[in-house]
């Protein structure tokens, strides 16, 4: 999966092969077909985050903004790992892959998470913390806008971050 993401991140849908993935990996091309069955199962498998999000369902929420803010922080660049959202534009069947991962950050964000939030308005805010962790690290990392790009282990991202989150974990207060 690793040799995979690399792979798909540097060169994209249409610029990889099974062979190469599996040389990558230090395996023969006929393992990667036996497990995934094809390099659109491959590519969707490595595209869907809901893996990746799972440890933010065990995390406290007290720490969901502390998470977020390292997950935003480390992780490999770009260029190695596709972001997700980039990963379904360059899909070969874009509008599948807009599906599936639509469908995917229901589960984990709508539902999942949203069920761990009191209050009202839960799966919207778990979709608020989602988009903000998807916009992020989208400008900040694929797209490299310079504030956030420049950011990345700032204490001002995760200052200005961590209002955010943590504003959108906690209820509103009753307005009666």
């Amino acid at each position: 999966m690793a040799a995979a993401a690399q792979r798909f991140g540097a060169y994209g849908y249409e610029g990889t092969s099974l062979r190469d993935i599996a040389r990558d990996a230090g395996v023969d091309a006929a393992l990667v077909y036996r497990y995934f069955g094809s390099k659109d199962a491959l590519f969707a498998a490595v595209s869907r985050p809901s893996a990746l999000f799972d440890p933010l369902l065990e995390t406290p929420l007290d720490e969901v903004a502390g998470w977020l803010c390292d997950f935003l922080a480390g992780g490999p660049p770009a260029e190695e790992i596709p972001h997700p959202v980039v990963a379904v534009l360059s899909s070969p069947d874009r509008q599948t892959a807009v599906r599936e991962f639509r469908d995917d950050l229901a589960e984990v964000f709508s539902e999942r998470f949203a069920a761990r939030l009191d209050g009202p308005d839960a799966p919207l805010r778990a979709e608020l913390v989602a988009a903000l962790l998807l916009g992020t690290s989208l400008l900040g990392r694929a797209i490299g806008t310079p504030a956030l790009a420049r950011a990345s282990d700032d204490d001002a991202l995760h200052r200005q971050l961590g209002k955010a989150i943590g504003a959108l974990l906690r209820p509103e207060p009753d307005a009666s």
